[in-house]
């Protein structure tokens, strides 16, 4: 049996999200993802840019790419060179349009210095980053680029660990065991007469409301993590390929 979760991008932006609407109460983000719809796309519509480009945009401001660098990034193999203009006019789009998500990265990046410069994320899990207080700028910028790291892909990777040890309780429970885990993926062997049963259970343990981990009660919009489990005789065949 095995589990496969969102994209990685689609559990980050997940996360940003959930951060936008407890913050900011900016649910936009978070209610893109309730309806089903192509968040690729939903940058692109606030950036005005095609929707390949904006996804470079989005995760290259995020985790603290250059101007030069998303216009790099976005023009490799592109039949149509894009300016670093364009890229620059999507930046000021998304602050204009979406101040709630400049407003996390630097939210986390105030807290991280008011405490010592340590930030925590939803789970309790503690990053120090001893950059955010270097004499030197470009350390400095360094260290808040890892800020947002820390807790938008440190949180993703504590909320998967966390997410497995309760699978792993259920699953032991019925006679199976965790037999790999692969980036966010994971796969179980259980025996046969129960993978029918254990599918829903561990699909809801693995879909967890943000809400359940917000620091003080908030609904984050309805947002949920959203992951699916399959039944095969080995990884591919639950993947379905």
């Amino acid at each position: 049996m095995g589990v496969t979760n969102p994209p990685e991008h689609k559990v980050q932006l997940r996360i940003v999200a959930a951060y936008m609407s407890y913050y900011f109460g900016d649910g936009r983000l978070a209610e893109c993802f309730n309806r089903g719809e192509d968040v690729h796309q939903f940058f692109a519509d606030i950036y005005g840019i095609p929707r390949k480009v904006a996804k470079n945009v989005t995760f290259g401001w995020l985790f603290g790419a250059g101007v030069n660098k998303m216009t790099a990034t976005a023009n490799r193999g592109n039949p149509n060179p894009i300016s670093s203009d364009i890229i620059k006019g999507a930046l000021k789009s998304l602050e204009e349009g979406m101040p709630a998500m400049p407003g996390v990265k630097e939210l986390f990046i105030e807290h991280a210095k008011e405490n010592g410069n340590m930030v925590s994320d939803w789970l309790g899990v503690r990053y120090v980053i001893p950059e955010l207080g270097d004499k030197d700028r470009g350390v400095r910028a360094s260290g808040e680029r890892k800020v947002c790291n820390y807790v938008v892909q440190g949180f993703e990777a504590s909320l998967f660990r966390h997410l497995q040890n309760q699978a792993a309780t259920i699953v032991e429970m019925y006679g199976g065991r965790q037999a790999f885990a692969v980036h966010d993926e994971v796969g179980y062997e259980v025996p046969v007469d129960v993978a029918d049963y254990l599918i829903p259970l561990l699909n809801n343990v693995m879909s967890p409301a943000f809400s359940e981990y917000a620091p003080e009660p908030d609904d984050i919009h309805g947002l949920r993590l959203e992951c699916e489990f399959n039944k095969g005789s080995n990884w591919l065949d639950a993947k379905g390929e």
